[in-house]
């Protein structure tokens, strides 16, 4: 997954339009005697032709190569945790085979087998459902996501406490990238996501702060392929991490995003429910 991120975003797409800023500008003043450094027009051109398509490529294909990777993790701890008791089951299930061969020479009767859980009354969500939560649930995260970094913008230009503010909510933000595919697959919901981010944020704050320090001093287009080639070890150690040792006071960093998003959902609803009746 690293090679693959370092082949498409450092190379392909880093090095594409580092070719577009420095080379071609250079080759045209050279034998055209057209100077394209610092106009905006062909900075529109490339932002608008090149840029912007290729950095929503990179990211959609990117994430789904972090997706992947860590499902491939997630099946072979699974595996491995599965084996001693797949062992163990197959060492019972001889030892029963053994003893009912012997019950049966003496005449004894069979066990009843077990009613399947679908028989005993157990409701099940449907897949449809499930579905459904799942893409609310996504929405719902990237819209906190979304006023998160809004928050930020703003914090950012506050006198004296804004830099190191930003820089330390910047690092809690890159700390939830990397842990939020190993928290989805273990079930934990959105608000308890950010949560664990709030009650354990010292531990956070060192996970996230190279990529947040990094932040500080690369653009945006040198930052996203940095951080594609590093999160695969952001989330490969996620699933091992102890943060639940460090103990520290709660800081409420995502509750102005919550509260913000939250206010406009129940607005949003309410005129719904007005203009069905």
């Amino acid at each position: 997954c690293i090679g693959q991120c370092l082949l498409l975003d450092i190379v392909l797409f880093r090095g594409a339009l580092l070719f577009y800023e420095r080379a071609l500008p250079a080759l045209c003043a050279a034998l055209l005697g057209v100077s394209l450094s610092g106009d905006w027009r062909y900075d529109a051109a490339v932002l608008c032709a090149w840029t912007v398509p290729a950095y929503v490529i990179c990211e959609v294909v990117s994430t789904s190569w972090h997706y992947r990777m860590h499902q491939r993790m997630a099946q072979r701890d699974m595996e491995a945790l599965a084996t001693p008791t797949i062992l163990a089951e197959a060492r019972h299930g001889a030892a029963g085979a053994r003893h009912g061969a012997a019950g049966a020479r003496h005449g004894a009767t069979g066990r009843v087998p077990a009613v399947p859980s679908s028989e005993s009354g157990a409701r099940t969500s449907s897949p449809s459902s499930s579905a459904s939560s799942g893409v609310f649930e996504m929405i719902y995260t990237r819209l906190v996501y979304v006023a998160f970094l809004v928050q930020l913008r703003f914090l950012v230009s506050v006198p004296i406490v804004g830099a190191p503010a930003t820089l330390v909510l910047s690092a809690l933000l890159h700390a939830y990238d990397s842990f939020e595919l190993c928290w989805g697959c273990e079930g934990v919901g959105v608000s308890q996501r950010f949560r664990l981010i709030e009650s354990h944020w010292l531990f956070f704050l060192g996970y996230g702060g190279v990529l947040a320090t990094l932040s500080v001093k690369l653009s945006f287009w040198d930052l996203f392929a940095v951080r594609a080639v590093l999160y695969p070890l952001y989330i490969a150690n996620a699933s091992h991490a102890r943060f639940a040792q460090l103990k520290c006071r709660p800081l409420p960093a995502f509750q102005a995003s919550f509260g913000l998003i939250n206010s406009v959902l129940q607005l949003a609803e309410l005129r719904m429910r007005r203009r069905q009746r």
